[in-house]
Parts: C-alpha cells; structure tokens; sequence
C-alpha cells in the first residue's frame, strides 16, 4: 500500500488526503478520496502555499497573513505580518531552504522574512514598483532568485535584497 499527502488551495484551505492502493495488474481497485477543511474561515482567501524545512506556508491574498503548519491539519498564524499597503495584494509565496527566508510577491514589491529574532518583514528594492507574479529559487546558486513580473524577469544574487531586470 502507497499513501501520498496533497495540499490544495482555494478561497478556504482544504486538505485533501489521498490514499492509493496499489494492485499488480489489477486497474479495477478505485482510488479513495477524502476531504476535509482545515481553516474554516471564508475571509481567509488563501491564495498560494510553500513548503519549507519541517513547514507547510498558507498566505491569505488582501491582508499578508502568513499561516504555518507542521502537520497540514492545525495551523497558527505567523506573527508579525507585513505592512501591506492600501491595494496591495499578496499573490505568492516561497521558502528558501538556504538563507531559511520566506518571500511575499505581491501586486506592487517583494517581501522577506528571515529567520532571526525578533522576526521583522523586510522590503527588497525591486528596480521600480511591479506585479510578482511568481519567486523561484535557485538550488544550484545560494543567494540567486528569479522573479516573473508584469514588466519581465528580475532577478537577485544577494538573497532577495537587491533586484535587476534580466528579461
């Protein structure tokens, strides 16, 4: 017997665990699915997840907060959250095993969180205000991250601090 573990999103977070039995040769067995809600509350508006270290990460889309889970079932909010700005939406989110920093894109500049105390969200200084649209990190070169934007490609080689355009 295989079992895996799957994390969705939508307005609500919810939980899906799916348990697949595995039978040589046989494609009659059925997959059984189960769903459960694991934040209840509509105004979370969860727009995008990461995992990072032993924690899965939920941001809410209109007000920055970050929720962290070891289990996937109870989540507790992390604290402090960004400062957002009037209109600023959140729209994604990623752990950087590395530098064990977590980036906030939103709709106008990227957002890090690093490890140390007391934690305090910092503001990388994008070349002008743009739309982040994703944030991948780059295994192979610690310290270099990629940024898909409304206006192109930046990227970082100081752990999302500073940002050039590249395409």
């Amino acid at each position: 017997m295989q079992s895996s573990l799957c994390v969705v999103k939508s307005a609500s977070l919810l939980l899906l665990t799916c348990i697949l039995t595995l039978y040589p040769f046989d494609h009659s067995r059925a997959q059984s699915y189960a769903w459960e809600s694991v934040l209840q509350n509509p105004l979370d508006n969860i727009i995008a997840l990461t995992e990072g270290g032993d924690s899965v990460y939920a941001v809410n889309q209109n007000r920055g907060k970050v929720y962290t889970s070891l289990n996937g079932v109870q989540w507790q909010e992390l604290s402090p959250r960004p400062i957002l700005r009037s209109k600023e939406l959140v729209q994604t989110i990623k752990f950087d095993e590395a530098s064990d920093a977590l980036y906030l894109g939103t709709n106008q500049k990227i957002y890090r969180l690093q490890g140390s105390v007391p934690l305090r969200w910092e503001n990388c200084q994008l070349p002008k205000p743009a739309s982040v649209h994703d944030i991948l990190i780059d295994a192979k070169t610690p310290g270099t991250l990629h940024a898909a934007t409304d206006d192109g490609i930046l990227r970082s080689t100081d752990d999302g601090l500073n940002w050039d355009t590249v395409g």
